[in-house]
């Protein structure tokens, strides 16, 4: 994820020196959605500021709302580009699933229910297999609302379908669902099932929601490793620079707040670098989201 990332924050700078539009999707968007997924709200709506109207940036405003707990800010936004593209089209199936998912946060069943009646006719007739496995989430979604018991099949389904696609944040977002369906009826299962999505989503770069595995871990009785001991040894200083990375400024953005040259900030980074273990600014930055953000 560190590569893509620099790699999305270089094509942006271009764009954006350019005057450019992105001719598909906006790196504004794929880059907002890494934050959110850092738990960086801030910067993600910083980032979207602007493109309120390019429709590729639709599915990561979507993950904004969703992540601060405003599905129906969502839903309607969604409902907007469904209207545009139509809701029996290919392109509507991405839309209608997270429509399910924002109708369920809104305690809309009913309308859940309509969104994956839609998405299971476009996957009927589209045969395409991650809108397949959308679609049998979308299900378990609602199964599991309802309390039926075929949630936990239909999950599986769903992540196999991921898994064969080697969709691996699907897959880990789909092993966390199926985490909360075995709660209750097998936590020792629960458990193991847990431990393997924190673990990949943590390796993912998928904070947020690794911090949700780590609390169902916990729940069940379990013991998630604690985060890495290694900020204990960084100085005063090396922890300031860490901060600052962490709000993604560069070495001379950061000389200036702490009154340091650049240079020297480029030696505080690289001993930050080799106690930590990571290998990137952006590795750096999330360490400091995760570790750092209430300190």
């Amino acid at each position: 994820m560190d590569e893509a990332e620099e790699e999305l924050e270089a094509a942006l700078r271009d764009l954006t020196d350019a005057g450019q539009r992105a001719r598909c999707v906006h790196p504004a968007a794929r880059l907002a959605e890494m934050r959110v997924m850092q738990g960086r709200f801030d910067e993600a709506e910083e980032l979207l500021r602007g493109f309120e109207d390019d429709p590729t940036v639709t599915e990561a405003a979507v993950t904004l709302w969703l992540a601060r707990g405003e599905p129906l800010s969502a839903a309607g936004l969604l409902g907007e580009r469904l209207d545009v593209v139509g809701r029996e089209s290919l392109l509507a199936a991405p839309l209608l699933t997270r429509l399910v998912e924002a109708h369920l946060a809104a305690g809309s069943l009913d309308d859940a229910r309509v969104a994956a009646a839609e998405l299971e006719r476009i996957a009927e007739v589209a045969e395409r297999d991650r809108v397949v496995a959308s679609a049998l989430l979308a299900r378990r979604r609602i199964a599991a609302t309802e309390g039926a018991p075929e949630a936990e099949s239909l999950i599986r389904e769903a992540l196999n379908g991921y898994a064969a696609l080697w969709l691996r944040l699907d897959t880990a977002g789909a092993r966390l669902e199926l985490t909360r369906v075995l709660v209750r009826p097998d936590p020792d299962a629960a458990a193991e099932v847990a431990r393997r999505a924190f673990s990949e989503l943590e390796s993912l770069g998928a904070l947020r929601e690794a911090d949700e595995a780590a609390a169902l871990i916990r729940e069940l009785g379990g013991k998630v490793r604690p985060g890495p001991r290694a900020a204990g040894l960084l100085t005063r200083r090396e922890i300031e620079v860490l901060r600052l990375l962490g709000e993604g400024l560069t070495n001379v953005e950061i000389g200036k707040r702490l009154f340091i040259s650049p240079k020297t900030v480029e030696h505080h980074v690289a001993r930050i670098y080799r106690k930590l273990d990571v290998h990137s600014r952006s590795q750096a930055a999330t360490y400091a989201a995760r570790y750092l953000g209430g300190e």
